[in-house]
């Protein structure tokens, strides 16, 4: 198989701020990654987050640059593109997970599958997720709601 990759780059501002324990988010900005390969189209994102990623998004950028430079016109097993991964992106996570993404992406079409499916095929069908106090509130409708604690001081998060 060949992998042709390409990125495309957004910044998505947030409606509200996000604020953890050491910064505030006021947007979301990455990359799509967007692989070809044997007919089939695949996606990942890459999105580090300034402060809790151990790498930047120019680093992931680059990091990916190389890989696609490595790979060009190569055919690789599907084990073999996974170990050019592993040594082209170990050291960036973000841009890792995303095109790794991208992979599976593919390769659960081939098979007519969800990603969920074909990493595990007795996976449920549906996750429960929370929302966050301060962002979302009981009217959205989560099962639980998840509230962060020591931004404030302590009578404020009481």
């Amino acid at each position: 198989m060949k992998f042709d990759i390409s990125t495309k780059y957004f910044s998505l501002p947030f409606k509200n701020s996000f604020k953890t324990g050491s910064h505030i988010y006021k947007s979301k900005e990455g990359f799509i990654v967007k692989i070809l390969s044997d007919g089939e189209v695949g996606y990942g994102e890459v999105s580090p987050l300034t402060g809790f990623s151990i790498e930047s998004l120019k680093e992931s950028s680059y990091a990916i640059e190389s890989l696609k430079c490595a790979i060009k016109g190569i055919e690789f097993s599907k084990e073999g593109i996974f170990d050019e991964l592993k040594y082209y992106l170990d050291k960036c996570p973000s841009a890792y997970f995303g095109v790794e993404t991208a992979l599976l992406d593919i390769f659960s079409k081939q098979e007519n599958l969800s990603v969920a499916k074909y990493l595990n095929p007795n996976c449920k069908n549906k996750i429960k997720v929370n929302g966050i106090a301060g962002i979302h509130s009981i009217e959205d409708n989560f099962d639980s709601i998840k509230v962060k604690m020591g931004f404030n001081n302590f009578w404020e998060d009481i």
